[in-house]
């Protein structure tokens, strides 16, 4: 009767004793490693948020790979925008160089409606970048905020780019994903007469997941704040 009881403990020692010789450990090489410092923190500032998102690029030849690296607090080189985010391109010699995905300052913009406003707008919060020789790189900003006549709404923006050639990190961004920017779109009001959010908080671009479909490259885009705080992901499409 002992020995019978004591069976199943010493299955589970048999399986605890296989999985322990069968697993290895993963750690960080902390001595040979590569260390990416923001280039341009100040002692006195609070801090960019330096590497808060990354991703791996490499040129088409993969001769010279590259971490993007985003800052999210980031004050833009001679932008008069507070601390609306910024991307670097941190090459493996260990030197970082600024990518101002996005030079435009807060007001008017041609063919939108409202004003944007890019003060503490997050850009660089999430980065994607597809894994091809001319890669496709989405960088989102999803505390960025419209002003529509009296009202703020912090809807987020994504900053698209196709990276054809190596000096295209020394430009901006090719197109705006704005789908959370329409104006009839902001709030919506129930059948009690109370007033939602319905893009108005969107945030899009909180997160991100890139993907391939049948002929199609894919972004699926977060936007937590959508429908009063419910949340929405959003699909945008491209076709090859």
């Amino acid at each position: 009767m002992f020995c019978k009881n004591l069976l199943p403990v010493f299955k589970l020692l048999i399986i605890f004793i296989y999985l322990f010789l069968s697993s290895d450990g993963y750690n960080l090489n902390v001595d040979e490693a590569i260390v990416f410092k923001d280039p341009f923190k100040r002692p006195r500032d609070r801090g960019s948020y330096f590497g808060y998102s990354v991703a791996l690029y490499s040129d088409e030849f993969y001769q010279n790979p590259a971490v993007i690296v985003g800052a999210p607090r980031a004050n833009v080189s001679a932008m008069y925008v507070n601390e609306p985010g910024s991307v670097f391109k941190c090459t493996f010699d260990g030197r970082c160089r600024e990518w101002i995905v996005e030079d435009s300052k807060n007001g008017r913009l041609g063919g939108m409606y409202g004003s944007q406003i890019r003060d503490f707008s997050w850009l660089g919060a999430t980065i994607s970048v597809e894994n091809h020789i001319h890669p496709r790189v989405v960088v989102c900003a999803p505390r960025w905020k419209i002003k529509l006549s009296t009202e703020v709404y912090m809807n987020g923006l994504c900053y698209y780019s196709k990276i054809d050639t190596p000096d295209k990190f020394n430009r901006s961004n090719d197109i705006w994903i704005k789908s959370m920017t329409d104006y009839h779109l902001q709030t919506s009001r129930a059948k009690n007469g109370q007033v939602y959010y319905h893009y108005g908080m969107g945030q899009l671009g909180m997160s991100m997941h890139e993907f391939h479909t049948d002929g199609s490259w894919n972004i699926m885009l977060g936007s937590p704040g959508a429908f009063s705080w419910y949340g929405t992901p959003v699909l945008v499409t491209e076709e090859s």
